[in-house]
């Protein structure tokens, strides 16, 4: 009688044991798809922008019509820094 106790008592430790190690594995996994879903998120924001780039947002509207201007002409085919150069853009 008191073997099929024990046994018994063996029997659920062991069960949940393995209910907490499935809980634990499957918690896990959640946390960590999450985590990488979040940093999937802040490096989509955090993308590169070129020097460039940051030129021409902080430059006034009379410079980005200018380098508009320079887009659509001869100067077309001119790379990007020649033309915000060409527009006075610091």
């Amino acid at each position: 009688m008191i073997n099929k106790i024990v046994i018994g008592i063996t029997v659920l430790l062991c069960l949940f044991a393995f209910v907490g190690e499935v809980y634990d594995y499957f918690t896990v996994d959640k946390i960590t798809i999450s985590e990488r879903q979040e940093k999937a998120k802040e490096d989509s924001e955090e993308t590169y922008i070129s020097y460039d780039t940051k030129r021409f947002i902080n430059a006034n509207e009379e410079q980005k019509e200018c380098v508009r201007t320079l887009g659509q002409g001869v100067y077309s085919h001119k790379p990007l820094t020649w033309k915000l150069d060409a527009c006075n853009i610091p």
